[in-house]
């Protein structure tokens, strides 16, 4: 009995610790191939020696890549959790944005729904192009901590320079705060500069506009015509991420000092900026304001420019300038449309007012595409009274059938008084186009051949000719012949056209060309010819044809680093001859080449100027040429 008692004990002490023990050993994983994963936030690709999956969580270690929504990550482990949307990485981490700007670190986790990531101790390198204006290298950064959402990088305890010497720069920022949004700005705040390893001085804040090419705290000093020596100096504010900006001083020689104020906002759905500037007392000032709104419910875009400067410089009467334009934008699906107003007025000595205004629709009706568009104009002088004015409308519709395509078009310009108007109206015509696949002509079916029909009410001016003009129009695509080395080329087009006058007039006109060309290793010769010739008689000048007929010859000589062409002809109409045409393109090396070109005229029996350049590009730092002529 006591032996039973003793069994049974053992027993439930044997099933206490496997339950115990069972709680510790986690589920069973599933090793799996690399490849692509179908989530229900879309695919997600993954790669690695090494991949298991467990409690819907992907393990991943051994050259690890993961890409998803344009983002990648590179690490040496990684997992995946699959209800959290979150990929977190360790070990040598490469992250890529879906901006293109790279990351690295030893650990970091992104969430590929929200596209928010966080970095620590990480160093990254922002190109010129992921940034913006005014950067012509990259960024190189490094610090503490990072994050990013789709529009904007937060950082802390961050170092920022363009020297590419990482481990010790010529010149550093050391910011214990930094926000960058890339194509707008970046703001940096509890800044100290630091020049050869000495830190210099502090700055509580410092932003660079991504948006235009200034400088932000650097003084600027240079010379010109109309102020003489100057210099110009910048003091930033910053009172948050939306609002801030530049207090401007300037002095010069000729002008006087100027204080102005730069300030840049954002609102919800826009942003803008507002200039003031005052110099002389007010004599000269400058009031610019520039707004961008973006009306989400309704899918418009509004913007908006307001510009008004006076300057007393070349008269003793101040000329003010006023210029206003609004444009607004519709939806960015059909039906579209834009409208835009524009005015400008000059008051002073001299009086000038414009004014123009723009209006474009397009849609889907009757089986095929409208567009209308009307553009309006008033300008005039002395007195600043507009005193002429012009207008056009434009209306155009086309549909897609098997056989071709079916275009109505109308253009009209209504008068509004102007004393002279030059120009086509079309009210309307009517033109259906074709080809010979769509047409099954099997005659053509080795010569791709588009083909025009179509009626047309024209008014051309000046002449004021009114009339009906028909077209016929065969536009063949050039058909290439090989033979071994040479090419032969073969192009023909014929149009014709018949007027309603009382003559019952008509016009063709021709075109054909001919040409041989040769490839010889780097040697290419081209042997054309041309030919233009019509007949008959159009009362239309936008018809007129003048016939011609020519021939050229060209030889070129290319590698990778010499260029040498050499060409020429003869006008057989006009029995003229061509420039013989020499032309040279070396490159030096990477950075230095050359360009000659020289040209002998046969008719005058004369040379032409000798034109030499040298050029050096560093990109993306800059550009030098030298020009000579002889």
């Amino acid at each position: 009995m006591n032996y039973c008692k003793l069994l049974l004990l053992i027993a439930v002490c044997i099933a206490f610790c496997v339950a115990v023990i069972g709680q510790g050993v986690p589920a069973l994983k599933t090793v799996l191939p690399s490849g692509d994963l179908l989530v229900p936030t879309g695919k997600v690709n993954l790669k690695a020696h090494k991949i298991a999956l467990g409690d819907n969580v992907y393990t991943l270690s051994g050259n690890v890549h993961v890409k998803a929504n344009n983002m990648t990550v590179d690490a040496d482990e990684a997992s995946y959790d699959v209800a959290r949307n979150i990929v977190a990485a360790r070990g040598n981490v490469v992250f890529t944005t879906d901006k293109g700007a790279s990351v690295r670190g030893e650990g970091m986790q992104v969430n590929i729904v929200t596209r928010h990531w966080e970095f620590l101790e990480w160093s990254t390198a922002f190109t010129a192009n992921s940034l913006g204006k005014p950067f012509l290298d990259s960024l190189y950064a490094s610090g503490a901590k990072v994050e990013g959402l789709p529009n904007e990088i937060i950082a802390s305890d961050t170092h920022l320079t363009t020297c590419n010497n990482l481990e010790h720069p010529h010149y550093e920022i050391r910011a214990g705060e930094l926000d960058i949004f890339p194509g707008d700005k970046i703001i940096a705040r509890n800044c100290e500069v630091f020049l050869l390893g000495k830190m210099l001085f502090r700055i509580p804040w410092f932003f660079i506009s991504l948006r235009d090419y200034r400088s932000p705290i650097v003084p600027e000093f240079g010379s010109n015509d109309t102020e003489g020596y100057y210099m110009r100096l910048r003091y930033q504010y910053v009172m948050n991420d939306d609002n801030y900006g530049n207090i401007r001083l300037d002095t010069t020689t000729k002008r006087g000092e100027g204080l102005g104020i730069d300030h840049f906002y954002t609102l919800p759905g826009g942003k803008g900026e507002i200039f003031l500037y005052g110099r002389d007392l007010l004599k000269e000032y400058v009031v610019r304001v520039d707004h961008k709104q973006l009306f989400t419910p309704i899918d418009l875009n509004v913007d908006f420019h307001a510009d008004i400067r006076q300057d007393s410089q070349f008269t003793d009467t101040p000329t003010t300038i006023t210029s206003l334009s609004l444009n607004l934008t519709g939806p960015s699906t059909q039906p579209m449309w834009r409208a835009g107003y524009s005015t400008q007025k000059t008051a002073g000595v001299y009086g000038s007012d414009s004014t123009s205004a723009n209006l474009s629709y397009t849609a889907p009706a009757a089986g095929g595409n409208l567009q209308y568009n009307t553009d309006y104009s008033s300008y005039g002088s002395s007195g600043g009274t507009a005193k002429n004015q012009d207008m056009w409308n434009h209306l155009s519709w086309d549909r897609q059938f098997n056989a071709g395509t079916l275009n109505l078009r109308v253009d009209e310009h209504p008068y509004l008084g102007q004393q002279f108007f030059t120009g086509i109206q079309k009210l309307p015509t009517v033109t259906f186009e074709t080809d010979a696949q769509k047409l099954e002509m099997n005659i053509f079916q080795n010569i791709p051949t588009r083909m025009t029909v179509g009626w047309g009410y024209f008014d051309e001016r000046p002449g004021d000719i009114r009339l009906n003009r028909y077209l016929f129009e065969v536009n063949s695509t050039p058909a290439t012949i090989k033979m071994g080395s040479t090419n032969l080329s073969l192009n023909a087009d014929l149009r014709q056209t018949f007027y309603g006058d009382k003559d019952n007039t008509a016009m063709y006109y021709m075109t054909s060309s001919v040409r041989l060309q040769t490839q010889l290793g780097p040697w290419q010769h081209q042997l054309s010819f041309q030919r233009q010739q019509s007949d008959g008689y159009t009362p239309f000048q936008f018809d007129s044809v003048y016939p011609g007929e020519s021939i050229t010859d060209s030889l070129q000589y290319i590698t990778e680093r010499q260029k040498i062409y050499v060409s020429g002809g003869k006008d057989l109409l006009f029995e003229r001859w061509q420039d013989v045409a020499i032309r040279t393109d070396s490159a030096l090396d990477a950075r230095w080449s050359m360009q000659n070109s020289a040209a002998y005229d046969p008719n005058g029996q004369s040379w032409r100027d000798l034109v030499s350049d040298i050029t050096f590009r560093d990109n993306p730092r800059g550009t030098a040429q030298l020009g000579t002529r002889y």
